[in-house]
């Protein structure tokens, strides 16, 4: 076939026959999978610095298995470049050979083409931190493509039904279900009409020419359908192996089109697109007559059995909380790149934890000494995974285009089908168009939340906390407003945390509690949208956060087990931007949340963003990477916060009363130092809510004014039982940011130093 920019296939006849043998047809794939080669080319160093190119980046040089769902672009100009916004791109055989690309949203065969993978190294999963608009681009040559639209109707004219021509099709007309893997076969699912479609593209070969293949499985339909085959207007022939009677090709609106008849039961054939040159081409390989797919939808053999064993490093007993590290499966045989973006953990104790790199591995031995713990690769190519959950023993994974439920049909370790459990989500072209987090609430109902940064005003599906239903069948909106919100977390009783990250209209980094109906801050980015109406005001965070205390905010989880010690009950925030663990010391005041949070005297190796109680064993484990601003060390960690016994000496409570704010330990202080006002020293300041990137520091004394006010702590109070410290502030009033520095010592000695980052919304 020939490449021309967007290019076209045409309707040309086959000029040979084609000759059917008694061959089985699917006995191209019967063999195991060959490993691929890593993306990148094999030149060495020294000669791609001679030729002035750049080294392979870690994400590039990653093998990804069968499957990689991403966004796709197409080279050449602007118009045609955009291929599929939800892209499931399969490889046909091994690497290099040919792939296609299968629109999702519209369960159209967007793209065909052979040579060159993906270009990855301005992507999120090529570099440590992309650019553009969150696609990969096409590194082929091109061989077929369809525009835009449905892939089947039971219209010739295949309208497009969906609302800005954007998002996933009505259910009605057809719905994603999934793909299965068996060895290194995708079988797609999905439905057209209410009639159950099972695909299978693969790739062959003839005098050197390579030949596409679409074998269908399509159950029984009272109607007609149509199905886009590829752009008109090139050269190609087009064959058809074991097609039912009536079952005809023809040109429409610039596409190529296959009517299938009404047919009362399953039907079973082949379609192939394969070059014609200028003196026709004999299709002489053998086909047999096309298998019903439903033999490949059961599970394979294992694809990745090898798995790979570590040894933990338990901390020392030397504190109230410690850190214990897993060492993750960096040096793997497919050069995953570690990178930790979520995970859950099963019943027994085990743990599935997702990458940025849509792999999901599974990690057992988590006991006390970690001496031996083993790590299995379980799923691939999953779209940007940054959240995950696990439901009676069954993994859910939340990426930019779905929410995926994960099955190990035949129980060797793998998942076998990746069912689309929702995709309601309309994906528009963003680079920051990042969808975080996965949690449950007490009814089963999920939670995730998606970002709007770089994104207008009117852009649904975005800026927004979203609830699916139990089923994954309902999608509904429970607040808006947000920038960029790195995690979130659903309380014992069913309260919910977003936290945010400073920005255009999030003027530092914050945690809300969140209502439904709420709005919390963001309208739209200037950059794109500099009229859109903002409203009168927001609904306030618990607190917003110092940049010393936390420049970049990730998810929250709440402690409970009665094993994590003084701060049962509470919240913890995790900093994705100081690779730090903070106390939540929220409070209630007339209905109106309020409070503040303390850093826990804990290091990361990178820039947490997930946590979660491990049910086995009661600790608290957290995850995170390095990629955007952070100051994380390594590209991911996985890791165990362990709450040893000894005294906790910082604070873990906080109320605001009039004229007073009180501090609560879970230790005795000092009594001297307790009662004296000068070991407390208190800041405090505004922020303007404003389409500006940040804000100042604004005066409260003197409003319109850059600058803090110095709060006077006119004396402090020890109660009697030494653990409540009272300080009394004449005039105390509402304000959005207070940093209270605390110079204290304990009653058994040990010496306190911390900050608590607070704000206040309403007193008493």
């Amino acid at each position: 076939m020939r490449s021309a920019g967007a290019l076209s296939v045409g309707v040309s006849p086959l000029k040979k026959l084609l000759r059917f043998r008694c061959l089985a047809l699917l006995a191209f794939s019967l063999a195991a999978e060959t490993p691929g080669r890593a993306v990148e080319d094999e030149t060495t160093e020294k000669e791609r610095a001679g030729a002035g190119q750049t080294a392979p980046t870690k994400g590039s040089q990653m093998i990804y298995g069968p499957v990689l769902s991403y966004g796709i672009n197409a080279p050449g100009p602007k118009e045609t470049r955009h291929v599929a916004s939800k892209g499931l791109v399969i490889k046909l055989g091994d690497a290099d050979e040919g792939y296609v690309c299968f629109d999702t949203d519209t369960l159209r065969m967007a793209a065909g083409w052979t040579g060159g993978f993906l270009k990855l190294q301005k992507t999120n999963i090529g570099t440590y931190k992309g650019e553009g608009m969150g696609a990969a681009e096409i590194a082929g040559e091109m061989q077929f493509r369809t525009l835009e639209g449905p892939g089947w109707s039971r219209e010739e004219s295949f309208t497009d039904p969906r609302a800005e021509k954007a998002g996933p099709m009505p259910k009605q007309e057809g719905r994603f279900k999934g793909f299965y893997l068996n060895r290194n076969r995708v079988v797609l699912s999905y439905t057209v009409e209410g009639c159950d479609v099972l695909e299978l593209p693969w790739l062959t070969s003839e005098g050197g020419q390579k030949i596409f293949v679409r074998s269908f499985t399509v159950g029984a339909s009272a109607v007609p359908l149509h199905l886009r085959l590829a752009q008109t207007g090139g050269n190609a022939a087009v064959g058809l192996v074991g097609a039912p009677v009536g079952c005809a090709t023809k040109s429409v609106n610039d596409h190529l089109v296959l009517t299938l008849p009404a047919h009362s039961a399953a039907v079973s054939f082949s379609v192939i697109l394969a070059p014609a040159g200028d003196e026709g081409l004999t299709l002489s390989k053998t086909f047999g007559t096309p298998q019903n797919l439903a033999w490949l939808c059961k599970g394979g053999p294992a694809r990745w059995p090898q798995t790979i064993e570590v040894k933990g490093a338990a901390a020392r007993d030397d504190a109230a909380y410690v850190v214990d590290t897993i060492p993750l499966p960096e040096d793997n045989p497919w050069k995953s790149w570690m990178r930790i973006s979520a995970f859950d953990f099963f019943s027994d104790g085990r743990a599935a934890v997702a990458t940025m790199n849509g792999d999901v591995w599974v990690a057992s031995g988590l006991d006390a000494k970690l001496e031996k713990v083993v790590w299995k690769r379980f799923a691939v190519g999953l779209f940007e995974p940054l959240g995950l959950r696990i439901v009676k023993d069954v993994i859910y994974v939340h990426g930019r285009d779905q929410l995926t439920r994960l099955h190990d049909l035949n129980g060797d370790g793998e998942a076998d089908f990746y069912e689309c459990f929702n995709n309601d989500r309309t994906l528009w072209p963003s680079y920051h168009a990042f969808a975080f987090d996965l949690q449950t609430d007490s009814k089963g109902n999920f939670y995730y939340v998606v970002g709007g940064n770089q994104l207008g005003a009117k852009r649904d599906w975005h800026a927004a906390l979203f609830r699916v239903s139990p089923d994954g069948a309902k999608t509904e909106t429970v607040a808006t407003g947000f920038r960029a919100p790195n995690g979130m977390g659903i309380g014992p009783h069913d309260e919910i945390a977003v936290s945010d990250n400073q920005g255009h209209w999030i003027p530092s980094s914050k945690v809300n509690l969140v209502k439904p109906g709420g709005f919390y801050g963001h309208v739209a980015d200037p950059r794109l949208d500099k009229n859109a109406p903002a409203p009168a005001s927001f609904d306030p965070p618990v607190c917003y956060l110092p940049m010393a205390m936390d420049n970049s905010s990730g998810g929250q989880v709440w402690v409970t087990g009665g094993k994590w010690g003084p701060y049962e009950g509470r919240m913890l925030s995790t900093s994705y931007g100081k690779s730090a663990l903070l106390a939540v010391l929220d409070e209630n005041v007339g209905g109106v949340a309020q409070g503040g949070a303390v850093t826990l005297p804990v290091k990361f190796a990178s820039g947490i963003m997930r946590a979660r109680f491990n049910p086995k064993d009661g600790q608290l484990y957290v995850a995170g990477l390095k990629g955007w601003q952070s100051n994380a060390g390594k590209d991911g960690c996985f890791q165990r916060v362990r709450y040893t016994g000894r005294p906790v000496h910082l604070p873990t409570a906080l109320h605001v009363g009039k004229d007073e704010i009180t501090i609560t330990f879970p230790e005795p202080l000092a009594t001297e130092e307790a009662n004296d006002a000068g070991n407390f020293a208190i800041e405090q300041y505004n922020y303007e809510w404003w389409s500006t990137y940040g804000s100042p520091e604004l005066s409260l004394a003197k409003p319109g004014t850059k600058g803090r006010d110095t709060v006077e702590v006119k004396a402090a109070k020890l109660s009697p039982d030494g653990k409540t410290v009272t300080l009394s502030i004449p005039g105390l009033q509402p304000v959005m940011q207070m940093e209270i520095k605390l110079r204290l010592r304990a009653a058994d000695g040990a010496e306190i130093r911390t900050m608590i980052g607070n704000t206040i919304n309403k007193l008493p």
